[in-house]
């Protein structure tokens, strides 16, 4: 595990069209860098589901690169990250998933532009509702 990252098992849910599924991930977050999810109980829905959310502060004058929660190297990281620096953040999600059965990976095709869209917006409004409009 990665220097000052905090991990824990959560419960989530994950609703699709009529499916809800109810899975554990293991939860590893990097504070001001990264969130990453990864399912860990068996699931009928799901052969594998993993999403990562990343947060980068746009700035002109960057630290020493970074690994990566899989090992990677990354770009360096801005200076202001970890500050109460009150500009925009960037937000990236990296969702990554299999499903189990052919038909549920037929049908979410058609709709995972939206799906990637809703937990978006599900976050940003999370966001205004604890930290205050931006």
């Amino acid at each position: 595990m990665l220097s000052g990252a905090l991990q824990m098992e959560a419960e989530l849910t994950v609703a699709f069209l009529a499916f809800t599924e109810h899975y554990t991930s293991r939860v590893t977050c990097v504070p001001y860098e990264s969130v990453r999810a990864v399912a860990v109980s068996s699931t009928p829905l799901f052969k594998m589901l993993e999403t990562t959310w990343r947060f980068q502060s746009p700035s002109t004058s960057t630290s020493r690169a970074r690994t990566d929660l899989d090992g990677a190297t990354s770009p360096p990281r801005p200076a202001s990250a970890g500050t109460n620096d009150t500009g925009p953040t960037l937000l990236s999600l990296d969702l990554a998933f299999e499903f189990a059965n052919p038909l549920h990976a037929a049908v979410s095709s058609a709709f995972f532009g939206k799906v990637s869209a809703l937990m978006v917006k599900a976050f940003e409004e999370r966001c205004v509702k604890v930290y205050g409009p931006g």
